[in-house]
């Protein structure tokens, strides 16, 4: 009889052990990776491709950082339309630009890769959207020079602390600069026609000179850390009116580009505020990223600079990197 019992105890030892160390293990698996790993992995992810990689990333509510390269700077291409788009609602905030005034579009301020047409007359707040939702050249160069071009939103950057972000040409001037183009005159103003006739005579030797200087080019940079810290103010409401701040959240959650970057593995209804970049070798996405169940945002920025890797390549790596960081904000503390 105390044998049996003994045996007994001895079985059920066991098997609490056991229990016990099923639950160890599922709780190990469970456990929060650590930021340095998940620098590591992201590290990794980026020598995937030639080039260099900036990426930041802040859990809005929880102020926590998680930084690859994020104070090198680095060509904004199309993403420095989101402050040209704040500068020109903080002026018609206050009352320095009409919110009736209405522009017409004409054949000296079309551009490659826009989507309005010559004679059309628009509200100046469509052009803001048309720039935002579907990056539009042509509207950004309008609402640039209307504002007063890239230095006085550079002054403004500043005189809100964002002294890492700096504007300073119209994407017609930073798309000649980019080619090896030489514009004749007003850099705000040039037919399509007439810049695609200055391209065909760029040669290859000169292209590659001029993409090679544009990307050690201080102008038109920023630092992803302070792209972050200026999305994240701009999201809680410190930079804008309410009514300007929703206006252009909505415009980056309408957003049509990049839908092989940030948003692509992300689960389906994640919503995101983004704004991408392109520029052959310069392949970025800048957004804020709503956590599953009420767990916050996440604000990120990924760019990119020296790289000739085929475009889906460096998307595909922006979206590993997305989703990577997704999780792991995502996951309990």
């Amino acid at each position: 009889m105390y044998r049996q019992l003994r045996l007994i105890l001895i079985g059920v030892t066991f098997c609490f052990l056991g229990t016990f160390s099923f639950i160890e293990s599922l709780s190990t698996s469970k456990r929060k990776p650590s930021k340095s790993l998940i620098i590591k992995a992201i590290e990794q992810i980026c020598k995937e491709v030639p080039g260099i990689f900036g990426i930041s990333a802040l859990h809005l509510e929880r102020n926590q950082a998680l930084e690859f390269n994020a104070h090198k700077r680095f060509p904004m291409a199309s993403t420095y339309k989101v402050p040209i788009g704040a500068y020109c609602l903080s002026l018609l905030d206050k009352g320095v630009i009409n919110k009736q005034l209405k522009v017409k579009i004409t054949p000296r301020t079309m551009r490659r890769y826009c989507f309005v047409a010559p004679g059309q007359i628009l509200p100046l707040k469509k052009l803001i959207k048309l720039m935002l939702e579907r990056s539009d050249n042509a509207t950004a160069d309008i609402i640039l020079k209307l504002v007063g071009g890239g230095r006085a939103v550079t002054r403004w950057l500043q005189t809100k602390g964002f002294r890492g972000i700096r504007i300073d040409r119209p994407t017609l001037k930073l798309c000649a600069d980019y080619s090896g183009i030489c514009l004749p005159g007003d850099e705000y103003n040039c037919t399509v026609r007439n810049y695609n006739q200055l391209l065909r005579g760029v040669g290859k030797k000169q292209s590659m000179l001029a993409a090679k200087k544009f990307y050690t080019d201080a102008r038109d940079t920023t630092t992803p850390h302070k792209m972050v810290e200026f999305l994240a103010r701009l999201y809680q409401g410190k930079l804008i009116s309410k009514s300007s701040t929703n206006f252009l959240l909505q415009s980056m959650l309408n957003c049509t580009r990049g839908q092989r970057r940030i948003v692509h593995l992300l689960p389906k209804g994640t919503k995101v505020w983004h704004k991408t970049g392109t520029m052959d070798g310069i392949v970025s996405d800048i957004g804020i990223i709503e956590l599953p169940k009420t767990k916050g945002h996440l604000v990120l920025a990924i760019y990119t600079n020296k790289s000739v890797t085929h475009l889906r390549k460096k998307e595909s790596i922006i979206a590993r990197i997305s989703k990577k960081l997704f999780d792991y904000f995502s996951q309990s503390i």
